[in-house]
């Protein structure tokens, strides 16, 4: 859990993954088979849902 009070903003990294995805793939190992994982298309269409609902707030 992170309040934020005493910083202005901070970023956060957010890497959904599939049922797909190999148990020793998960967790902090995600980020070492990025390049594997991703699908560009769909992270921008997600992007622009987080960006309306944040900008919504």
């Amino acid at each position: 859990m992170y309040a934020g009070e005493n910083t202005l903003h901070f970023h956060v990294m957010l890497m959904a993954r599939g049922a797909d995805v190999p148990e020793e793939w998960r967790g902090g190992s995600l980020l070492a088979h990025h390049a594997d994982l991703v699908d560009a298309d769909e992270a921008d269409r997600v992007l622009v849902t987080v960006r309306e609902t944040f900008a919504a707030l």
